[in-house]
Formats: C-alpha cells, structure tokens, sequence
C-alpha cells in the first residue's frame, strides 16, 4: 500500500469522524427536544458506528471520491457555521459599564458557606465575582468534601480550579473535610453527643487534599466538632457578610443551612460585638433544578420559587422580600458558553455541573437577609410550657431526624397548657422598634391571633400569623423591659412560635444597591431595546435609600442622538436604530449609582444574534459536557477517558 493512499485513507477516516460526530450531536439534540439525552457509552456508541459506516463508504464504496468530496463539504460547511458563531459570542458578552456597585461590593470581608463543591456557584455565582472585582475578601467554606459518588480529591482540586475562574483565591478556599453522606441510622447533624459517625464512604475522620489540608485535619466525625469547626472558621475570620445555603432538596444542604443557624445563635449569645449581615439562599431552586431560561436576547431575573409550580419547602420567606443582588458583567453574556458561570461550573466535570447552567445563570442572585441584632438573643424568656430555649436561638426551626423524614419540622416553641404563653425580659429596658414573631412552617398548625403585652401596659393583636413560617413584624417604638406573647387562638395541635426577635434602630444589611429594571422585573445591564427604540424602565432598591425621582439623584447619558429622562421613578429611553447610549443614575446624597448601556442595532444583526441564541440553546442545553463547538473532539476523548475509568 503506497504512503498517497494511507494518507487518503486517514484522512476519509478524520472526514468520517467528523460527519459521524455532527450526526451524533443532532440525534442527541432530537432527543433533548423530547425530553431526553443521549449519555455516555450510547453517545460513543452510535458516533463509533456512525465513523466506521463512512469510512466504509470511503474505501469500499463504488464513488469514494464522491464520498470524500461529499465529508469535505459538510467539513466546509460546519467550519463556516463556527466562524459564524465565533463573532456572535464576543458580540453577546455583556458591557462592563457599571461601577456604582462599591457601597455593596467594595472593601468588606465576605464569607460564603456552603456544602458541596458547585454550590458555591448555585448560591453565589456572578455575585462571588463581583467581590472579588471590587476588591473585597471573600472566603468559600465547604462544609463537606462531596465525596459520595466520586472522590474527595477529584471534587476539592475542581472546586479550587472554580474559584480561581471567579477570583478567589487558593488560600480563601476553606474545606472543612467533613463526609458527604452518612450512615445509616443517623446523619451526622442528629448524632448522639460524642458518637463516631462514618460517612457514606466509610470514613471517620476530616482530610483535604496535598498542600490544602482541611481546616482541621484529622477531627473525627462528631456532631461536636462538625459544629465546633464551623464557629471557630467564623470567628477566626470575623466576616462583616455571610452568605449560607438555606434548606433545600439534598440532605447535606439541609444540614449545612441548620448547622450555620445553630453556630450563629450560638456565636451571638456568647459575644455581644459581633453582628454581621447574614443571607440565606437557596442551591437548587432558584439554581440548580431551576428553569433552563437562559436564552434570551436581554438575560431573565430568578423566577418566584414559592409559587405552585415550583413549591419549596418549607416556606419560611416572602419572595417580595428577597434580596435581589446584581451580578458581575462576567456572568452575562448571550452565550452561554462566555458567562464565569458556565466556565466555573465547567471546572467542576465530575458533575457535569455546566448542563445546569442555564438555571444557575441569572441577571440576579437571589438571598434572603437575617438580621443578627435581635434583642431577644441575650433576654431571659420564660414560658408556661414548652421549649422556651427555641425562641431566641436563631433557628426559625429545625429536624432531629434529617435521614429518616427530610420534611419533618422540630425547633418550635409548642405550649402544652391553656394558657399557652412565655415572657421576654431584657437585662435593662430597651427602646424597641419591631418585635417579630415566626409561625410553625407547617401550614396546618397556626397560630391564629396572640396578644403582645408590653410592660407599660400597652397590648397589641398580631392576628394570623403567616402560615408558611416567615417573619412578621410589628411596630412597637416604646422602652420596655419585658413583654408577653399569649396565643389565644390557633389551628393544629402544633401551633406555636418558631422564633421570637425585637430590634431597634438599623442594622448592618451589607450595603446599599441601585439597579435599573425592565417592565418583566429583569434587571437591565447591556439591554437591546426593540426595534422602535423605546423602553420604560423602573428602579429596585435595597439599603436606605430615597426615592429615585430627578429630586434625589442625576441622570447622565453619553449619546444626544438618544432622548432619557427620568420622572416620578421611572425612567425613559429613546435610542434610533443603530445607535446606542450609556445612562447613569446616581444619588446625590449617597455613593451608589448603576450605569446601563442600550442598544438598538438594525434588523440584520437582530436576525444575526437570533439564530445563534436558539443554535446555541439547543446545542448546549443537551445535557452533555463541554458544548462549545470547538470542544466537540475534547468531549468525545473525555467522555471515553471517563466511561473507562468509572
């Protein structure tokens, strides 16, 4: 066989591989259309099979030239389409045109808590980057190596690979080393004072990976320690933020979001100078398992996680009293593929973590905020009957039995006589501002009404309390030493109070935010306007802040070719087709502003950014790994190195 013909023959062979490689990835998009995927060793499959039929056609067909020229133009052909593609995902990367964010962002210590390594991602992602561009210390906590299906080390070296995607760096990385997973009959958060608990892999004790030790190597796996690690890493490191997973599907999560609440409560009733800012948020629902609606010409907001669709439980929040916060320009883009939030949850292969990108990627991350200055934390509360040490440990509630019933409500203060009632009393009188009370999360165990008596004599109906759990507060603004909560009317044999809390004056809340948002609720940054050029815009605040009207803050614009004005809280944009302006709103009386830049391109390049937006949401919401077009060869040679090897 001559060396022309070996050539002739491997290069049949590459052109067959390449047909067989284009064909897969459209059978596997049929099937994602259908609600399927086409995983693993059947994707090898089907692509192998596909490879060699070509390249039988090539060297045994009656027209291999045919067939040649045939695999030589679909080549051509797909070359084209990526060159294509390529303008379109530096045309979709959003603007970095906002630097009024350093009120929130700027110059503070910020810790991130939570349990397996992509949850940081799913909590805080594109929010991490925003610290860490901004200049803050942020610190990434694990509570868990995530070591339940594949190995520690794999899942620690990927976590740290993520945080320097996002600009955190090594040394800020904290592993606790603690198992993810536990033995049957107890999940380490409800096992026995002082008893061994062994993980899912059989280990006892924490461990890191070469040259990153866990924060302390070698503990054993006690509840006592597992609690002791986390408020240590908190006071050693003093956070003015915390960020935490809040209590969602995965047993870990659950744990982890219980675990900070005690050690918070905990850390609060020993020191009395220390109260930072504290938000919880959720892993999966507003991440993780949310809607894959990325796609879009102007980037979508978190969906309302409550509602009847999405149902999570328990709900102990409001979504109208969410935290919404703005995200870094690195974690927007029209493709996917270029946001920080793809690249870092690419980092984390294992899980195939970047298929969930498109419900992680947001326009905003959403938290809810704990305030840590209650009063109640270092009052004397004593009660007729029941658990009076509940209602001021900070844990709105808890579960005593994680493994055996995940959706089982323990914690509350649940009285046992008739006269169901328990007295606050502060070390010296206090000028209150709110006293807020938290029902049973269980729906069908309400308090319906209670008294709230001051000691001054004054007394006040809360009525029903809100079923789901959360907070509701009432205004009290009177100086008092003692006060009395009595139910006096009640549904469920449960009824009772979950936590109590009172508060004066403000609080530490992480900072001031200004955002600019559209009539869908989306937060605006690099927004293509319609084609006629106009759009109303309204603003979300968080923090102390007035009013947005032209009386409290300046409205500045780069374009005379575009018309804004600003009235009454709203502000309207005229930008003609093809031209486009930067519009900055900042408050007189406080350094916080936001900056947004709009467009209005013409027809051809809407119709250009359409197609590859929708090419590239059915590419890459598949399922599989490492989308991108010119990652195709590396996915097939990852996928065979992992299905060997696993």
């Amino acid at each position: 066989m001559s060396f022309k013909t070996i050539l002739r023959s491997a290069g049949q062979l590459v052109l067959s591989a390449l047909l067989a490689m284009l064909l897969s990835t459209a059978a596997d998009m049929a099937l994602y259309m259908t609600g399927g995927f086409l995983r693993g060793r059947y994707y090898l499959a089907l692509f192998a099979a596909l490879t060699l039929g070509f390249w039988c056609l090539c060297l045994f067909g009656k027209k291999p030239r045919l067939v040649s020229k045939i695999l030589l133009g679909v080549a051509a052909a797909a070359a084209v389409l990526f060159l294509a593609w390529l303008p379109f995902r530096n045309w979709g990367a959003y603007e970095a045109v906002d630097s009024g964010k350093t009120d929130f962002y700027a110059n503070r210590r910020v810790m991130l808590i939570v349990p397996h390594q992509d949850d940081e991602i799913n909590v805080l992602g594109g929010a991490i980057e925003q610290y860490t561009a901004y200049g803050s210390e942020l610190f990434v906590v694990f509570t868990t190596n995530g070591d339940s299906f594949y190995t520690g080390e794999t899942r620690l070296q990927e976590a740290l690979k993520a945080a320097s995607i996002m600009g955190v760096s090594e040394d800020h990385v904290i592993f606790l080393g603690y198992g993810d997973g536990w033995k049957e009959p107890h999940h380490l958060y409800n096992a026995p004072e002082g008893q061994l608990t062994l993980s899912y892999t059989g280990l006892g004790a924490t461990y890191g990976i070469p040259g990153h030790p866990a924060y302390q190597e070698g503990q054993a796996y006690t509840f006592e320690n597992y609690l002791g690690d986390l408020k240590n890493v908190i006071l050693e490191h003093r956070p003015e933020v915390i960020f935490a997973v809040d209590y969602d599907a995965n047993l870990d999560h659950k744990s982890t979001s219980l675990l900070f609440e005690m050690a918070m409560g905990q850390i609060l009733k020993e020191t009395s100078d220390y109260t930072p800012a504290v938000f919880k948020g959720y892993a999966y629902t507003t991440a993780w398992g949310a809607d894959l609606d990325f796609f879009r010409m102007n980037v979508g907001a978190t969906r309302d996680v409550f509602g009847p669709d999405r149902n999570q439980q328990p709900q102990v929040y409001r979504w109208a009293d969410r935290v919404r916060l703005p995200v870094s320009a690195r974690a927007l883009s029209r493709s996917l593929s270029g946001t920080s939030v793809f690249q870092a949850l690419a980092a984390h292969a294992c899980q195939d973590a970047e298929t969930h990108a498109a419900g992680v990627a947001n326009g905003d991350k959403v938290v809810w905020y704990r305030n840590t200055t209650s009063l109640c934390i270092h009052a004397a509360i004593e009660a007729t009957s029941g658990d009076s040490s509940r209602l001021n440990d900070f844990m709105i509630y808890d579960n005593l039995d994680i493994h055996g019933d995940p959706n089982r409500i323990d914690g509350i203060w649940i009285p046992e006589d008739s006269e169901k009632s328990f007295t606050v009393t502060f070390p010296a009188p206090q000028e209150l501002d709110t006293i807020v009370l938290y029902d049973h999360p269980y729906e069908d165990h309400n308090v319906l009404n209670a008294v709230i008596t001051l000691d001054n004599g004054t007394t006040l109906e809360t009525g029903p309390l809100h079923p789901g759990g959360s907070a509701n507060s009432f205004p009290v603004d009177a100086a008092v030493q003692s006060f009395t909560v009595t139910i006096d009317s009640w549904e469920g044999d449960l009824a009772g109070i979950g936590e109590v809390e009172a508060f004066r004056g403000t609080a530490e809340t992480g900072g001031r935010l200004l955002k600019l948002v559209d009539d869908q609720e989306d937060f605006v940054y690099d927004y293509i306007l319609q084609p006629s050029g106009e759009g109303s815009f309204h603003f979300y605040t968080y923090g102390d802040l007035p009013f947005v009207d032209e009386t409290n803050y300046t409205l500045t614009w780069d374009n005379d070719a575009c018309t804004v004005t600003l009235d009454n809280g709203a502000l309207t944009v005229l930008c003609p087709q093809g031209q486009e302006c930067r519009v900055t709103v900042s408050c007189k009386d406080a350094p916080v502003s936001d900056t947004v830049l709009f467009r209005n391109p013409g027809n051809a390049t809407r119709t250009w950014a359409t197609f590859f937006l929708k090419l590239e949401e059915a590419y890459l919401l598949r399922g599989h790994k490492n989308a991108p077009l010119y990652q195709i060869g590396i996915r097939i040679v990852d996928r065979l190195v992992y299905t060997l090897t696993h």
